[in-house]
């Protein structure tokens, strides 16, 4: 059964304040990237609930001990950047019970149109116009990816700023309009 924990919506674009994006923000940065590595692990191998890995093998991936990567995989899992899931292992041996966790594409999407759309002052229809051009960028860039979603993130980012500059030129030319009116 998958984790639907989702705390951040563009939904709810309208109540978040300050402390909300600095939470997003502490929670994508430490001292020593490995939340960034666990997250390109994840998008590497891990973009669904089938390819989900267990804590060991994200440990194993990144070069630090299973107890080490707990505060840094609670921060993702926290914003909705990543999700938890529990599967039964297979043998007699160990828990019955095992966590795994993947990269929640989709979420993290949302994530980004909300930091975006803060950052330049636009309302809640600005960031879901964000988030629809991201997504359409990423769904046409999905097939070219090879090495998940950072090894392509300069080949999407000059088209996410032109979508963000077209929907931020828009929405400020309705509100001139509108101080016009």
């Amino acid at each position: 059964m998958p984790d639907d924990f989702k705390p951040y919506s563009i939904d709810d674009y309208d109540k978040f304040g300050m402390e909300d994006y600095s939470v997003i923000l502490k929670a994508f940065t430490d001292q020593n990237n490995k939340r960034l590595q666990i997250m390109r692990y994840l998008a590497k191998e891990a973009k669904d609930e089938q390819s989900a890995k267990e804590r060991v093998e994200i440990a194993n991936r990144i070069g630090v001990s299973v107890v080490d990567t707990l505060e840094h995989r609670n921060a993702l899992r926290n914003i909705g950047a990543i999700r938890q899931i529990r599967s039964e292992r297979r043998g007699d041996r160990g828990p019955k019970e095992r966590i795994k966790y993947y990269l929640a594409v989709e979420d993290l999407i949302e994530i980004l149109s909300l930091l975006n759309a803060a950052m330049l002052g636009l309302d809640k229809n600005a960031a879901k116009r964000i988030k629809q051009a991201i997504t359409k960028i990423f769904n046409r860039s999905r097939h070219k990816i090879r090495y998940g979603i950072y090894s392509s993130i300069f080949e999407m980012q000059e088209q996410i700023l032109d979508a963000i500059t077209n929907i931020t030129h828009s929405y400020t030319q309705t509100q001139k309009d509108i101080i016009k009116w």
